[in-house]
């Protein structure tokens, strides 16, 4: 995959490979919407998984036959693919106090659960609508699927450094 997929394709690639963890019952058949993702070439690996996310219900497009996998995803989005991946009840939740996200807020429940299970931190503001960091997504599935967080921080990436606190989780 070439450095132009943005990080919600990233996201959701990670998330394809531990969502089979997660699911419990297979996948009702779904004709795959998105007219923006081939299912050939350098897009045939992403094609798959956002196919796959998207028969289990965890993920959705930016319009009905666009899913724009080039585009940034926001705390909001990645919320609510995480919270679906991992089957969370994101209907009977405590309000977690974020003063950004009122309980009619579109992700509300989403991000309630995910607080409520310890994957991302209580405090004043959630922002939901600012992009999620590539840092940011490691920690919330780390958390979110149990899976071992790093003892030293080194990465090969031009964007890591180790002053960053949720660089533990790349």
């Amino acid at each position: 995959m070439n450095k132009k997929h943005s990080r919600r394709a990233w996201a959701l690639i990670t998330a394809a490979v531990v969502a089979p963890c997660v699911a419990v019952l297979p996948a009702e058949a779904a004709t795959m919407p998105f007219t923006d993702i081939k299912n050939s070439g350098s897009e045939a690996e992403l094609y798959k998984a956002v196919s796959e996310l998207y028969g289990l219900g965890i993920v959705f497009g930016t319009t009905s036959t666009t899913f724009s996998p080039y585009q940034q995803l926001t705390r909001g989005e990645a919320a609510y693919f995480l919270a679906e991946a991992l089957k969370l009840d994101t209907k009977n939740v405590e309000n977690p106090g974020f003063n950004d996200v009122p309980t009619s807020h579109t992700y509300y429940g989403h991000i309630a659960a995910l607080a409520a299970q310890g994957i991302i931190q209580k405090g004043t503001n959630y922002n939901p609508n600012n992009y999620m960091k590539r840092s940011q997504m490691a920690k919330i599935l780390t958390l979110g699927f149990n899976l071992q967080q790093a003892t030293t921080l080194s990465a090969p990436f031009a964007d890591f450094t180790e002053d960053v606190e949720t660089n533990q989780y790349i």
